[in-house]
């Protein structure tokens, strides 16, 4: 956001806007100078060069106190003072890393996109750079807003390799082809730049009543008394208008609001008589620094008493040491959001909430956590009558500078968040939004290309309403990799890249399943359990949400061991003979196909058919009985195109009952059907 108070990330505000860039032209003395380091100066003798000594360090001199002045624009947050100061000593040929570094600091917190990155290009192409990791991500951020994605990706890789702990970093690794997940929410409507718009910067649209509320930098003749002195430009005041047409006729909203600092964001209560808004640091009616030289701001409360707004109070979580700011109501009045870098905030500033009590009072702040707040600036709240809560961000994945990003607030933990796409996004600072969800419209600021001034208000029209899925669904198959048939009851089991469970599903019987995931992108594998099968592992990204992720997992199976039955390891029916027959039933047939199937998937596995009776019959006619058994289950696995050669079998007769009963009297029918059996053995060659 170019030219207006930076109340964007919560920390020092610079007191002047822009200052234009002088026109005088710098005096230059040149001295001569020899190559061996001596001054060249025939007319000057010893005295003379004495006199050019004392230049030089006069001039050495001036140099240091214009780096100090420049470092210390810079530190008070003065970014239009110290980029001034800062290009005249590259001006005169200061190309140190900190003067890149700075200058290219002043020009992104300023939000020039461009000439952030022309100085942090410069600063990196310098042979010894000490910038630490930060520096790689702003460099990064800038290129994005550019739309210079493959060279910011390559640089955020940098970012990445160097600090894959960093939530920026994780993020980043996770999404790959976020700009894919961005257009799953881009198209939802269309946008308008307003025609309040001005040439000064005009943000903060609030909605109250039949007005709209915002903030300008505008010099409208009222705010000519509290004129910036440094830059002679008005500070930032509270303005209405009604959106009702073309011609939008903007007054200044409250002359009891109007002071000497800034006022910008605000909020306004069901019922309209309760307001909070932001306010730059003043005292005793001036503008007022702390002790590190920074102006901070701070969120009041005001009442609207008798037509008027009144009983104006500082909030208790204000702090000398930092910035609270953008107040947003949650739809139940009961819940402040705001931006803050107060100790607890995990970037340069974070979204926090506090509980509004019903005497009025309130309760600690809360900061909203790493799944919202970044190590980046995450500000603007705002809390829609659906409790989705949108807020600008430039360390979620985005576009590029600062993206407005949503999430749906619950009793539990926060679900996910998602970037509303564009047309709302762009490469520029998107920020400060706000909508009615009946009316399907709201508004938003930009300092976009095609804007009236540094920053506009937008209004936009919802033609979809957003809809938010935390969830996403894995589906798909399991097969068998040898003849792709379908695996029933296999395990399937989802880990994240931590090693937790965070899904578990059983294949039908026609190998299919699924199960919702929550939403949360990255890569994951998913284990495969069956016995009799090789447990496999397959890895899958959740890039997308919105969507379903299709899995075909295909399992290896095992080959049984020697001494195994395949009957019990394939789990089929056993087969059984009817009383003193050995001519297979339909039921042994369907089990047998399971076996020869089997079989036909591991040529190198052999197998000897074992057959039985019950104890009927005298020992000699049950052994023959036993062999006719073994040799029909041995024929009609060569029917099923099982080789000879694979096959033996052999009969057993009477002689290892499963149900010994002692006497055959004493076995019941199905204890005697148990007996008449056969086995299907894997044997040596």
């Amino acid at each position: 956001m170019k030219n207006k108070i930076n109340t964007l990330v919560a920390a020092g505000l610079p007191d002047s806007e822009a200052a234009p860039r002088g026109t005088e032209k710098e005096k230059i003395v040149i001295i001569p100078i020899a190559r061996d380091g001596r001054i060249v100066n025939p007319l000057l003798g010893l005295k003379g060069s004495i006199i050019c000594f004392l230049m030089l360090c006069t001039l050495g001199n001036a140099q240091q106190n214009e780096i100090k002045k420049a470092e210390n624009s810079f530190e008070q947050g003065s970014y239009a003072d110290a980029i001034v100061q800062y290009e005249r000593l590259i001006s005169k040929g200061s190309t140190s890393e900190d003067v890149y570094k700075n200058l290219g600091d002043a020009h992104y917190y300023s939000s020039n996109y461009t000439a952030a990155a022309s100085w942090y290009k410069k600063m990196f192409a310098l042979e010894t750079v000490t910038a630490n990791n930060e520096y790689i991500f702003r460099y990064a951020l800038s290129l994005k807003s550019l739309g210079s994605y493959d060279e910011s990706d390559q640089w955020m890789a940098k970012f990445a390799a160097q600090d894959p702990s960093d939530p920026r970093a994780k993020k980043f690794l996770a999404i790959p082809n976020y700009l894919q997940r961005i257009s799953e929410y881009s198209n939802r409507g269309s946008l308008t730049n307003m025609s309040l718009n001005s040439h000064a910067s005009d943000f903060a649209p609030t909605i109250h009543k039949d007005q709209l509320i915002f903030a300008s930098a505008r010099d409208s003749g009222l705010t000519s008394s509290h004129l910036n002195k440094r830059g002679n430009k008005p500070f930032h005041k509270l303005y209405s208008t009604t959106d009702q047409d073309k011609t939008m006729k903007v007054g200044l909203f409250s002359k009891q609001l109007d002071t000497k600092a800034a006022e910008t964001t605000t909020a306004f209560s069901k019922d309209g008589n309760t307001l909070y808004f932001t306010r730059n640091s003043f005292k005793n009616g001036n503008f007022s620094r702390d002790k590190d030289g920074l102006n901070r701001t701070r969120i009041y409360r005001a009442k609207f008493i008798q037509g008027k707004w009144s009983e104006i109070e500082e909030l208790p979580f204000n702090g000398a040491g930092y910035s609270v700011a953008h107040p947003a109501l949650s739809p139940d009045q009961k819940k402040l959001f705001f931006a803050s870098d107060m100790p607890g905030t995990l970037g340069l500033s974070d979204i926090f909430s506090v509980d509004i009590h019903e005497d009025g009072t309130f309760g600690e702040p809360t900061n909203l956590g790493p799944e919202i707040n970044t190590s980046g600036r995450d500000t603007f709240p705002f809390i829609s009558a659906s409790n989705i809560l949108y807020f600008a961000s430039d360390g979620q994945i985005g576009l590029g500078g600062l993206d407005i990003f949503a999430t749906q607030l619950n009793d539990e933990k926060q679900q996910c968040v998602v970037n509303i796409g564009t047309p709302i996004n762009s490469t520029a600072d998107d920020f400060a939004f706000v909508l009615d969800e009946l009316k399907n419209k709201g508004y938003f600021s930009s300092d976009r290309e095609g804007g009236h001034g540094s920053d506009d208000i937008y209004s936009f029209t919802e033609k979809t309403p957003l809809s938010i899925k935390c969830t996403e669904t894995i589906q798909g198959f399991v097969q068998n990799i040898k003849n792709s048939k379908a695996l029933k009851n296999t395990n399937i089991t989802v880990f994240d890249t931590e090693g937790k469970i965070v899904g578990k599903s059983i294949s039908d019987a026609d190998g299919s399943f699924d199960f919702d995931l929550k939403y949360s992108p990255g890569s994951y594998h998913i284990i495969t359990k069956k016995e009799g099968f090789q447990s496999e592992d397959e890895h899958f990204t959740m890039a997308i949400a919105q969507s379903n992720t299709n899995l075909l997992l295909k399992m290896t199976p095992l080959m049984a061991a020697v001494g195994t039955d395949l009957v019990q390891y394939l789990k089929t029916d056993p087969i059984v003979f009817d009383l003193n027959e050995h001519s297979l039933t339909l039921a042994a047939k369907a089990s047998l196909s399971h076996i020869a199937d089997y079989m036909l998937e591991f040529p190198e596995l052999y197998l000897s058919v074992h057959a039985y009776t019950d104890a009927s019959g005298t020992a000699q006619y049950n052994q023959l009985l036993s062999e006719k058994r073994a040799k029909s289950t041995k024929e009609y696995l060569i029917q099923l195109g099982v080789e000879t050669s694979r096959l033996s079998y052999k009969g057993f007769g009477e002689t290892r009952l499963l149900q010994d009963c002692g006497k055959l009297k004493h076995c019941t029918s199905e204890e005697n059907q148990k007996n008449r059996r056969a086995e299907c053995i894997v044997s040596l060659k």
